[in-house]
């Protein structure tokens, strides 16, 4: 687990273990990268998102919902059983991706 009362916070993840992981921050990103084909359970939330901004970018398919003024993102990316990654911004934006690639999927 990691904790920020505030700053950029770049994760490389190399495995996920049984207990997953749990990244939060107040503001302003977190970017979150994982190794191909990992398996994992996303719970992502941005409370309050920036103007205009989509605040949770992943590029496994997972959809994103808006909950004004933030957004959130929940699904599974892999196997049934993957431990869980769970992100949390009071302020900015999320992006999970894996390690090759853009840090900010469309």
């Amino acid at each position: 687990d990691v904790e920020s009362g505030g700053g950029t916070m770049l994760c490389y993840i190399d495995r996920l273990g049984p207990g997953g992981a749990r990244l939060k921050t107040e503001e302003p990103s977190v970017v979150c990268r994982l190794p191909i084909g990992a398996s994992f359970r996303l719970d992502a939330q941005v409370e309050q998102s920036h103007a205009g901004k989509v605040g949770v970018r992943n590029a496994y398919g997972i959809p994103v919902e808006s909950e004004p003024p933030g957004h959130t993102a929940r699904g599974m990316v892999g196997e049934a059983g993957a431990p869980p990654l769970e992100v949390r911004v009071a302020t900015g934006w999320i992006s999970i991706v894996p390690q090759d690639a853009d840090a900010e999927p469309r």
